[in-house]
């Protein structure tokens, strides 16, 4: 979500110096965040610590919506985790691979997430996306036992 919202900012950011075009994104920024310009995106993001992950759900709203800018932001981020994702099916030598998802943005249902299955389904079909056993924290205690295990 941080570079989706970090993007989506530097989107309106533009739009607003007279470089970008219009996103509807502009709109829904200054319904949720009160940001009417391009001063005002400043101020927000410097002094009030805007918290960029949270746009990151207005780009996808505008991306479901129609929006070819917020649209083009998805779809480069998706292709960088695609790349990503056929680094680690590299490293490991596998044919076959089993995929979980961390993260708000990309675990959650929304038009994003079914973009990146969409898109693993297409050119990675190897992959099986599922969920996971346990919470990321349990996962980070069994990793610390098993590297505390191989020291002792």
């Amino acid at each position: 979500g941080l570079v989706i919202g970090s993007k989506g900012l530097q989107m309106v950011g533009k739009y607003y110096d007279g470089r970008g075009k219009y996103t509807s994104l502009v709109k829904l920024l200054e319904e949720h965040f009160e940001i009417s310009d391009q001063s005002n995106l400043i101020i927000k993001v410097y002094s009030n610590n805007l918290i960029l992950q949270d746009v990151a759900p207005l780009v996808i709203k505008s991306a479901e919506e129609g929006d070819g800018l917020c649209t083009n932001i998805l779809d480069q981020e998706s292709n960088a985790l695609l790349l990503h994702i056929a680094a680690m099916k590299n490293h490991l030598k596998n044919d076959e691979m089993k995929l979980v998802f961390i993260g708000g943005t990309i675990t959650s249902e929304n038009f994003y997430s079914k973009m990146l299955k969409e898109k693993i389904k297409m050119f990675m079909p190897n992959i099986k996306i599922q969920n996971a056993d346990y919470p990321p924290e349990i996962g980070a205690v069994i990793m610390a036992k098993k590297f505390v295990e191989n020291y002792e």
